[in-house]
């Protein structure tokens, strides 16, 4: 792809962050989901057999414990948008570092967007992996004035659930961190089950027999609620080792490409590779976060982009020096 081809991408994913948080609040304000107007409901009982559920009449996805509304815009679920929320946070920000001043405050409204629309995901895997990804790019990168903005939003998002947060709301994080919600108990039994399978077959019982894709019978699913156990039910411990060094190796390039590349774009599509995987491994513990094709799929173009930079990048410096090793010297 062409410079001018990266820079409308990367416009496209920070329209896309803005749309779905003008479409969030609009939700809000009426108290309807978009999904009950799309015929989500229709197309999961017509395309994957299975019935509406909720008080919404959608599923159980787009509400907390305490019956809170988790709001999804355009995309497929609340947990996709909230995964969405790191690969446009860590695009406006990277943006914002590396433009003029007097042209970033667009790039501030993409990130204070995000971060809007992840608050109204209630996802609390995406929230924490928000941190963590605020943690990794501050030390990895050494912009530490990010470890102030972190600091400062964690205590206001403390100080507005004590505050101004909903009763739902606030006994929705009260339970998350007492360990009292239900759906972090169902993810413990959920790996328990893969955990099982794994030690009982470390090479795998075969596609399709865990995860939550439609071609996975509920009466022969095993696991579901990790993105490693997924791959380590199906594919063995080889094929889960296998995907997290790829995950590890693909973080690491990135990092090495941002730092020696001299092209402005490919450092910042290896900026946002190393910040938004790094940022996902928190819900890959707690979902089949693969399935997310939106950020599944640029991410992962991401990363092949720039590991095709950081062949072309290494392989001509080794030749340089090669070459400056093999002149005679004088």
């Amino acid at each position: 792809m062409n410079q001018k081809a990266i820079t409308r991408l990367f416009s496209l994913i920070m329209f896309v962050a803005i749309a779905a948080f003008c479409l969030n609040v609009v939700e809000k304000a009426i108290g309807v989901h978009f999904q009950q107007f799309s015929g989500y409901a229709l197309f999961n009982f017509a395309v994957n057999g299975i019935d509406p559920s909720g008080n919404y009449g959608l599923s159980w996805t787009f509400e907390t414990q305490t019956s809170g509304m988790r709001l999804a815009s355009f995309f497929s679920d609340p947990l996709e948008l909230a995964s969405s929320c790191l690969l446009a946070f860590s695009t406006g920000l990277i943006w914002y570092l590396s433009k003029e001043r007097g042209q970033s405050w667009m790039y501030l409204i993409v990130m204070a967007a995000s971060f809007g629309s992840l608050m109204m995901t209630a996802s609390r895997a995406a929230f924490g992996a928000f941190f963590v990804m605020l943690l990794f790019i501050a030390v990895v990168f050494r912009l530490y004035k990010l470890l102030g903005l972190g600091a400062l939003l964690f205590i206001s998002f403390g100080a507005y659930v004590i505050l101004f947060a909903s009763d739902e709301f606030y006994y929705f994080i009260y339970d998350t961190i007492t360990f009292q919600n239900a759906s972090s108990l169902g993810h413990l039994v959920e790996w328990f089950l893969a955990l099982d399978s794994i030690i009982a077959n470390p090479e795998g019982i075969g596609l399709a027999m865990s995860g939550n894709t439609g071609s996975v019978e509920d009466e022969f699913r095993v696991g579901g609620e990790n993105q490693f156990l997924i791959y380590g039910v199906q594919l063995g411990v080889l094929g889960m080792f296998l995907y997290i060094a790829i995950l590890g190796f693909g973080i690491y390039k990135s990092l090495l490409v941002f730092r020696k590349t001299e092209d402005s774009n490919t450092a910042r599509i290896a900026f946002v590779t190393a910040a938004t995987k790094f940022g996902l491994l928190l819900p890959l513990f707690t979902a089949n976060a693969e399935l997310y094709a939106y950020v599944s799929l640029i991410t992962w173009w991401m990363m092949g982009y720039t590991l095709t930079a950081y062949n072309r990048l290494y392989s001509t410096l080794n030749f340089t020096t090669t070459s400056n090793l093999s002149q005679p010297s004088v």
